[in-house]
């Protein structure tokens, strides 16, 4: 029997998909989506990527487990502040905050519709972190939102 394991770019991609459906846009929060870490953000922010963060895999033919995982980081920037463009520290937690509860609104509304999505089940997969970050000179507040994805297939 050949096992087909589902690649989890793919998974990735799904996800960022969503997301910038969700969150970029006139009116929207986010400057961008990428399904992957980019180097230079280009001066946008806030920027949201999704990166891998391992897998639970399971071999079809050995494991009682009935289902594989792969667990996804949803990673949010936002300028902590520049003065000169009226952003402030608190323009920044304000819009992290935000950010954050719309991209549980994504994961909510999309865990597991069988005709649409690339997983099973989508779900949170522990606290999210918040942190700062010095990125080409600027610092950004930075929160990691880790979500598991309960596939379909091995």
């Amino acid at each position: 029997m050949t096992t087909t394991m589902i690649d989890r770019s793919a998974l990735r991609a799904a996800l960022a998909t969503l997301l910038s459906t969700e969150l970029v846009g006139s009116g929207k929060p986010v400057e961008a989506v990428y399904s992957y870490q980019v180097s230079d953000m280009q001066g946008k922010s806030p920027v949201v990527f999704v990166t891998s963060a391992g897998s639970w895999r399971r071999n079809p033919e050995r494991s009682t487990r009935p289902t594989s995982i792969a667990y996804l980081d949803v990673n949010v920037f936002v300028l902590y502040s520049d003065p000169a463009a009226g952003w402030t520290e608190q323009n920044s937690e304000e819009r992290l905050d935000l950010i954050e509860k719309k991209i549980g609104e994504v994961v909510v509304n999309h865990s597991g519709d069988t005709t649409k999505e690339a997983w099973m089940s989508l779900d949170f997969a522990g606290r999210s972190e918040v942190t700062s970050v010095i990125i080409g000179g600027k610092d950004y507040d930075w929160e990691v939102i880790p979500l598991s994805a309960t596939l379909w297939a091995a």
